[in-house]
């Protein structure tokens, strides 16, 4: 796959980043056997994205799931309000905080390798003071979590009725 319109090459940080993990991983080979998620330092954001659509307004942003990492994705679930109701999934956030290095990883890995889909929400409808009824829509767990990653809607769900 190409690089999309006026993409920017690596900066000298990613590239002693990568550098990095690419010594760390040779070091740590049967490490890279299990299906555990890898261990991260420190905590990113899409903050650069943001920096660089201000410098260059004409910069062309096709997808953002692979500036989502899982520092991100845990800081995003950490801010979710745990409360709130199911999506169609039927998954709290207690049952998905059991097992959330995991869950996760998998996510992530979902996203990278452009496989995630997001669910259909499920649809509710609330009366009115006027008579009228207004509709509400409750996104999965998952899908709440990506949303939350970056600001509008990164993956639009479809409705279920």
């Amino acid at each position: 796959m190409g690089d999309t319109p006026r993409s920017p090459t690596i900066s000298t940080q990613n590239q002693g980043i990568a550098s990095q993990v690419a010594r760390e991983s040779g070091r740590d080979s049967d490490k890279r056997l299990t299906n555990a998620p890898p261990i991260l330092v420190g905590e990113s954001s899409l903050v650069r994205n943001e920096a660089l659509a201000k410098v260059d307004p004409g910069m062309v942003f096709t997808s953002l799931a692979h500036r989502i990492d899982l520092s991100l994705l845990g800081k995003s679930f950490r801010e979710l309000r745990k409360n709130t109701s199911t999506g169609v999934d039927k998954v709290t956030a207690k049952e998905y905080a059991a097992n959330l290095d995991d869950n996760l990883y998998k996510l992530h890995q979902r996203l990278q390798r452009g496989q995630y889909v997001a669910s259909p929400v499920k649809r509710i409808w609330v009366d009115k003071e006027d008579g009228k009824q207004r509709p509400i829509a409750i996104p999965a767990l998952e899908d709440k979590i990506i949303q939350k990653t970056a600001p509008g809607r990164v993956y639009q769900p479809q409705e279920v009725r």
